[in-house]
Formats: C-alpha cells, structure tokens, sequence
C-alpha cells in the first residue's frame, strides 16, 4: 500500500498487523468477512470531484484478491483487451488500432 502507511487507518493496522490478517483470513473462510463504510471526500486536481475510499482493511483484502485472481483472468482475456491490465491501457490500444 503505497504512501498510505502515514494515514491513521493504515498506521492502526500495521500496529497489529499479524492479528489483523489472522483476523481477516478467518473472516474471509468463514464467509463472515463484511466490506466497512466507505468514506467520501472531494479533490480539487485536476477540476472537482468526489472519491469514494474504501477503510483500510478492505483495500488490503482487495489487494491479496488481486494477486490470486488476476493471473487466473489474465490468461483467459483476449489479446485485444486492453482495460485494467498491467502494460497495457488507452494507448496500447490506439497503437493497436
């Protein structure tokens, strides 16, 4: 979690961090695991608009998702799909347009 580690939500986690992943898992196998509220703040860069955070510990979940899962999807997309994947984006699929 790049430059998050300074905010408080992320700083109370890594304080216990071995209990909260164990925390985690068993919520996660147990099918217990819930998404918390996310928190809604406005930006002003380039032009206004409002982003929606997730708490901590749910980018933490999405991120451990990511890593198993999108080596199973990414040998199934097409060649020509070019959203969201790593090296690839807008301009890759203009060049291959």
């Amino acid at each position: 979690m790049l430059g998050k580690r300074g905010k408080a939500a992320a700083a109370r986690f890594f304080a216990c961090w071995e209990r909260e992943v164990v925390v985690l898992e068993r919520e996660l196998q147990e099918g217990t695991y819930q998404p918390g509220a996310y928190h809604y703040f406005f930006i002003h860069d380039p032009k206004t608009r409002q982003v929606a955070a997730a708490p901590f510990r749910d980018r933490v979940v999405d991120h451990a998702l990511v890593r198993v899962l999108e080596p199973l999807f990414e040998r199934r997309f097409i060649e020509d799909n070019y959203a969201c994947r790593k090296g690839r984006g807008t301009h890759a699929g203009m060049r291959r347009y």
